[in-house]
């Protein structure tokens, strides 16, 4: 991938952090018209107001050890989950959770 003359390996990222300008969608607060109750999968769901939003996006492959959750609020972890498949829902509360929730110990 290339993006302003610079060659990008899209499994590694740029050699620094590059800002992406897109929009992303936001449900509407109550305050502006949102709803407080919605179904998942209804037609009301997919009808559910919404406002467009300007966003920066910044892409950090390649400098991940620059970025913890005192200064950005987030940090990123390697993690390859035990479960594949992710079809079976009691699977997913029993060992998923417990593996997420342990994660989150850890970390």
């Amino acid at each position: 991938m290339e993006r302003s003359g610079e060659t990008i390996d899209v499994a590694t990222g740029p050699s620094r952090p590059t800002v992406v300008d897109t929009q992303l969608n936001y449900y509407l607060e109550l305050v502006d018209g949102g709803v407080s109750i919605q179904y998942t999968g209804t037609a009301g769901d997919k009808r559910r107001p919404w406002k467009r939003t300007a966003v920066q996006i910044t892409d950090i492959r390649g400098c991940e050890s620059d970025y913890d959750l005192d200064k950005q609020g987030f940090r990123l972890v390697q993690h390859h989950s035990r479960e594949q498949v992710f079809a079976d829902e009691a699977k997913i509360r029993t060992d998923v959770y417990e593996e997420t929730k342990q994660l989150l110990m850890d970390t």
